[in-house]
């Protein structure tokens, strides 16, 4: 015994092959759409934010936490932004629990009601007293991008089902 494998033995293994072909039968096909490489270049927009990178969303997330944890640190930041959007918004910025779906649901729903105040928010950062250089740098540099806020919206729906479905089994 050598460990070797002899050539007679890869041809029993394809004259096997070869004689199955009668045995053989076509399993039966649902209904689901298979999608080729050529399929995926012609989805629009609005499918192709389906096909995130999961650690792309990973980074946003943690961005956006970064960005309320700084809000919320600073009460001359957060007393700020709450004037600036109230009356329209009563609910102010949470940070999620990584481990429970529905929080971050909220997290993420919270900041996209949030974004044109924040706008305003960053406007106002100059004229504040009482808040750091830093604070200011952290607050626009953790602002997301117009994609970004394309990749929230488009998180919002199955996060939203994800939510629903923990409150259903609670």
């Amino acid at each position: 015994i050598t460990g070797k494998s002899t050539g007679s033995d890869a041809d029993d293994d394809d004259n096997d092959s070869e004689g199955d072909d009668h045995d053989s039968y076509d399993l039966p096909r649902d209904n689901t759409e298979v999608f080729s490489s050529d399929d995926e270049a012609d989805l629009d927009q609005d499918q192709a934010l389906l096909f995130f990178d999961v650690e792309k969303i990973g980074h946003l997330l943690q961005q956006c936490r970064k960005l309320i944890n700084v809000i919320n640190k600073s009460s001359i930041i957060s007393t700020a932004l709450e004037n600036v959007a109230r009356p329209t918004i009563q609910i102010g910025l949470v940070v999620d629990m990584r481990v429970r779906w529905g929080s971050t649901h909220h997290m993420v729903q919270r900041l996209i009601l949030y974004r044109p105040y924040l706008l305003q928010l960053i406007d106002l950062l100059p004229s504040l007293g009482g808040v750091t250089a830093s604070q200011r740098s952290k607050i626009t540099t953790l602002y997301p991008s117009d994609e970004q806020w394309e990749i929230l919206s488009a998180l919002c729906k199955p996060l939203s089902l994800f939510a629903e479905a923990s409150e259903m089994l609670s």
